[in-house]
Protein backbone atom coordinates (compact mmCIF):
# COMPACT_ATOMS: atom_id res chain seq x y z
CA UNK A 1 0.00 0.00 0.00
CA UNK A 2 1.25 3.32 -0.94
CA UNK A 3 1.54 5.77 1.94
CA UNK A 4 2.20 9.69 1.62
CA UNK A 5 5.95 10.25 3.76
CA UNK A 6 6.56 13.37 5.54
CA UNK A 7 10.21 13.53 4.92
CA UNK A 8 9.76 13.53 1.08
CA UNK A 9 7.51 16.65 1.22
CA UNK A 10 10.42 17.78 3.73
CA UNK A 11 13.05 17.29 1.07
CA UNK A 12 11.17 18.20 -2.26
CA UNK A 13 10.55 21.42 -0.36
CA UNK A 14 14.06 22.07 0.22
CA UNK A 15 14.73 21.42 -3.37
CA UNK A 16 12.52 23.99 -4.50
CA UNK A 17 9.67 21.67 -5.88
CA UNK A 18 6.35 23.29 -4.08
CA UNK A 19 4.41 20.79 -1.69
CA UNK A 20 1.94 20.25 -4.14
CA UNK A 21 3.92 18.57 -6.88
CA UNK A 22 5.53 16.12 -3.85
CA UNK A 23 5.11 12.25 -4.68
CA UNK A 24 7.35 10.92 -2.53
CA UNK A 25 5.36 7.65 -0.94
CA UNK A 26 6.61 4.04 0.44
CA UNK A 27 6.60 1.28 -2.47
CA UNK A 28 7.82 -1.45 -0.24
CA UNK A 29 7.07 -1.48 3.46
CA UNK A 30 8.84 -3.72 5.96
CA UNK A 31 8.05 -2.33 9.60
CA UNK A 32 7.94 -5.47 12.03
CA UNK A 33 10.34 -4.42 14.62
CA UNK A 34 10.12 -8.03 16.53
CA UNK A 35 14.30 -8.40 16.79
CA UNK A 36 17.95 -7.14 16.78
CA UNK A 37 18.81 -8.77 13.48
CA UNK A 38 22.69 -7.50 12.74
CA UNK A 39 24.83 -4.93 13.47
CA UNK A 40 25.92 -2.14 11.03
CA UNK A 41 30.20 -3.12 12.11
CA UNK A 42 30.88 -4.94 9.31
CA UNK A 43 30.34 -4.73 5.49
CA UNK A 44 28.11 -7.25 4.03
CA UNK A 45 24.39 -5.97 4.88
CA UNK A 46 22.01 -5.98 2.73
CA UNK A 47 18.37 -6.54 1.87
CA UNK A 48 16.65 -7.82 -1.56
CA UNK A 49 13.20 -6.09 -2.29
CA UNK A 50 11.20 -6.37 -5.32
CA UNK A 51 9.55 -2.75 -6.32
CA UNK A 52 5.74 -2.63 -7.22
CA UNK A 53 6.64 0.77 -8.96
CA UNK A 54 8.66 1.60 -11.59
CA UNK A 55 10.71 3.71 -9.81
CA UNK A 56 13.00 3.64 -6.68
CA UNK A 57 13.56 7.33 -5.12
CA UNK A 58 14.77 6.31 -1.63
CA UNK A 59 15.09 3.83 1.01
CA UNK A 60 15.25 3.42 5.12
CA UNK A 61 16.48 0.93 7.77
CA UNK A 62 15.10 0.99 11.16
CA UNK A 63 17.90 0.99 14.17
CA UNK A 64 17.03 -1.38 16.87
CA UNK A 65 15.96 0.59 20.08
CA UNK A 66 18.96 -0.25 22.71
CA UNK A 67 21.77 -0.90 20.50
CA UNK A 68 24.78 1.21 20.92
CA UNK A 69 24.54 4.94 20.98
CA UNK A 70 26.12 7.88 19.61
CA UNK A 71 25.40 9.62 16.27
CA UNK A 72 26.02 8.11 12.94
CA UNK A 73 25.84 8.23 8.79
CA UNK A 74 24.02 5.71 7.31
CA UNK A 75 24.84 5.26 3.50
CA UNK A 76 22.17 3.11 1.39
CA UNK A 77 22.75 2.07 -1.81
CA UNK A 78 20.71 0.72 -4.54
CA UNK A 79 22.32 -2.30 -6.37
CA UNK A 80 20.77 -4.75 -9.16
CA UNK A 81 22.63 -7.47 -7.49
CA UNK A 82 24.75 -8.00 -4.54
CA UNK A 83 28.17 -6.07 -4.74
CA UNK A 84 30.16 -8.77 -4.78
CA UNK A 85 27.80 -10.87 -7.11
CA UNK A 86 28.99 -8.10 -9.99
CA UNK A 87 26.06 -6.02 -9.04
CA UNK A 88 25.88 -2.60 -10.47
CA UNK A 89 25.05 0.72 -7.80
CA UNK A 90 21.85 2.42 -9.38
CA UNK A 91 22.00 5.07 -6.38
CA UNK A 92 22.91 6.27 -3.15
CA UNK A 93 23.01 8.46 -0.10
CA UNK A 94 23.84 9.20 3.03
CA UNK A 95 22.12 10.76 6.26
CA UNK A 96 23.30 11.84 9.51
CA UNK A 97 21.24 10.23 12.67
CA UNK A 98 21.20 10.94 16.27
CA UNK A 99 21.16 7.34 17.65
CA UNK A 100 19.48 3.78 17.90
CA UNK A 101 15.49 3.69 17.90
CA UNK A 102 15.12 6.06 14.68
CA UNK A 103 14.97 5.29 11.07
CA UNK A 104 17.46 6.67 8.75
CA UNK A 105 15.79 7.38 5.38
CA UNK A 106 17.85 8.51 2.66
CA UNK A 107 16.33 10.13 -0.57
CA UNK A 108 17.98 10.22 -4.32
CA UNK A 109 17.07 11.47 -7.56
CA UNK A 110 14.10 8.84 -9.18
CA UNK A 111 16.03 6.10 -10.83
CA UNK A 112 14.02 3.46 -13.18
CA UNK A 113 13.49 -0.10 -11.44
CA UNK A 114 11.89 -3.19 -13.36
CA UNK A 115 8.28 -3.96 -11.51
CA UNK A 116 8.77 -7.24 -9.74
CA UNK A 117 12.62 -7.74 -10.29
CA UNK A 118 14.91 -8.59 -7.49
CA UNK A 119 17.26 -4.92 -6.32
CA UNK A 120 19.33 -4.75 -3.23
CA UNK A 121 19.85 -2.28 -0.55
CA UNK A 122 23.51 -2.25 0.82
CA UNK A 123 23.73 -0.74 4.35
CA UNK A 124 27.08 1.17 5.78
CA UNK A 125 27.53 3.57 9.43
CA UNK A 126 30.57 5.32 10.68
CA UNK A 127 28.83 3.77 14.01
CA UNK A 128 29.22 -0.11 13.88
CA UNK A 129 27.83 -0.18 17.37
CA UNK A 130 24.62 0.93 16.26
CA UNK A 131 22.12 -1.74 14.98
CA UNK A 132 19.27 -2.91 12.74
CA UNK A 133 16.00 -4.30 13.44
CA UNK A 134 13.95 -6.69 11.94
CA UNK A 135 11.76 -9.48 11.42
CA UNK A 136 12.43 -12.79 12.79
CA UNK A 137 9.67 -14.53 11.05
CA UNK A 138 9.87 -13.36 7.19
CA UNK A 139 7.43 -11.43 7.27
CA UNK A 140 8.39 -9.78 4.21
CA UNK A 141 8.28 -12.37 1.66
CA UNK A 142 9.61 -9.98 -1.38
CA UNK A 143 13.19 -10.43 -0.40
CA UNK A 144 15.56 -11.54 2.65
CA UNK A 145 18.37 -10.53 4.75
CA UNK A 146 22.15 -10.76 3.54
CA UNK A 147 24.81 -10.58 6.62
CA UNK A 148 28.51 -11.08 7.30
CA UNK A 149 31.26 -10.93 5.52
CA UNK A 150 30.30 -12.20 1.90
CA UNK A 151 26.61 -11.49 2.30
CA UNK A 152 25.70 -14.70 3.90
CA UNK A 153 22.00 -15.08 2.57
CA UNK A 154 19.85 -15.63 5.94
CA UNK A 155 16.54 -16.49 3.94
CA UNK A 156 13.96 -16.28 6.99
CA UNK A 157 14.15 -13.15 8.39
CA UNK A 158 13.92 -9.60 7.12
CA UNK A 159 15.73 -6.35 8.07
CA UNK A 160 12.74 -3.36 9.23
CA UNK A 161 13.42 -1.33 5.98
CA UNK A 162 10.87 0.68 3.32
CA UNK A 163 11.53 1.88 0.11
CA UNK A 164 10.27 5.30 -1.63
CA UNK A 165 9.16 5.79 -5.11
CA UNK A 166 7.91 8.99 -6.87
CA UNK A 167 4.96 8.91 -8.19
CA UNK A 168 5.09 12.24 -10.15
CA UNK A 169 8.38 10.57 -11.80
CA UNK A 170 8.21 10.16 -15.66
CA UNK A 171 10.90 8.38 -17.65
CA UNK A 172 12.66 10.20 -19.97
CA UNK A 173 10.72 10.57 -23.66
CA UNK A 174 13.36 10.22 -26.62
CA UNK A 175 13.53 13.32 -28.54
CA UNK A 176 11.83 13.73 -32.16
CA UNK A 177 14.71 13.91 -33.62
CA UNK A 178 16.22 10.87 -32.13
CA UNK A 179 12.60 8.70 -32.84
CA UNK A 180 12.85 10.16 -36.27
CA UNK A 181 16.17 8.59 -36.95
CA UNK A 182 15.49 5.74 -35.71
CA UNK A 183 12.20 5.36 -38.34
CA UNK A 184 14.78 6.38 -40.89
CA UNK A 185 17.15 3.14 -39.54
CA UNK A 186 13.92 1.19 -40.06
CA UNK A 187 12.71 1.84 -43.46
CA UNK A 188 16.66 1.76 -44.30
CA UNK A 189 16.51 -1.83 -42.76
CA UNK A 190 12.61 -2.76 -44.48
CA UNK A 191 14.00 -1.39 -48.57
CA UNK A 192 17.53 -4.14 -47.53
CA UNK A 193 15.24 -6.66 -47.02
CA UNK A 194 12.80 -6.11 -49.92
CA UNK A 195 16.27 -6.17 -52.06
CA UNK A 196 17.57 -9.43 -50.44
CA UNK A 197 14.12 -11.20 -51.45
Amino acid sequence: MKMPIGPGLVLLAAMGASPSSAAIVIDQNAPTNNAYISTLRLPGRAQSFTPAASNSAGAGIFLKEGIGSGSSDITISLWTALPNASGTQLAAATVSVSGPGVWADVFWSPVAVTVGATYYLDFASTNGDLGIAGDSFNGYAGGNVFAAVGYLALPDLDYTFRTYTDDGYVAAVPEPASLALFGLGLIGLGALRRRAD
